[in-house]
């Protein structure tokens, strides 16, 4: 394998990779609320006070949040493909067909694929979480949309999970593909 081959694919995975960690999935919490630590169900009389009073705000902070969040879906899954398709599977085609396989690289590109599998499920689960929950009448049913919306934010929490998880493994794929270059 050239050298120059293999530092071109270094150079583009480390520069996506960069961008990747600079990207990141924020808490969305709704106005005046607090996360409980114990994850506890039930809505205080405040809580449902202010989901009523503040029902149409939080339904359109929401819409803006489910807007925003469907953007970086696109953003980070394309970015998670050209990694995955572009060049970990390249580079371990490409070193199997010289007799280079490094077992390593080759779980990463397995646990890559995995995560971002699972990436895409939670945020497909997410997002109709979250498109229930901006259909709701939140004045009609204060504590149903709260504990609804307690279920979405867990879901989004894992989207979150997932999204840290990919940052590793492609920080990982950067620090192997290092190592292969300096055996080279």
């Amino acid at each position: 394998m050239k050298k120059s081959r293999l530092s071109v694919y270094y150079i583009i995975l480390a520069v996506i990779c960069q961008v990747l960690l600079c990207c990141g999935m924020n808490a969305v919490w709704a106005e005046g609320e607090a996360q409980d630590a114990q994850g506890t169900q039930g809505a205080t009389s405040a809580q449902i006070t202010a989901v009523k009073n503040n029902c149409t705000s939080i339904r359109e902070q929401l819409k803006v949040v489910q807007h925003d969040d469907s953007k970086m879906r696109v953003y980070l899954g394309r970015y998670y493909e050209i990694i995955l398709n572009k060049f970990i599977m390249p580079l371990n085609v490409r070193l199997v067909e010289n007799n280079l396989s490094d077992t390593e690289l080759i779980d990463n590109q397995s646990n890559f694929a995995t995560a971002r599998g699972k990436f895409i499920a939670d945020f497909i689960d997410y997002q109709k979480s979250l498109e229930e929950l901006t259909g709701m009448d939140c004045k009609a049913e204060p504590e149903r949309f709260y504990e609804k919306l307690l279920r979405m934010r867990e879901k989004r929490q894992l989207v979150a999970d997932d999204t840290g998880r990919l940052k590793k493994l492609a920080a990982k794929q950067v620090e192997l593909t290092k190592r292969l270059k300096e055996k080279l």
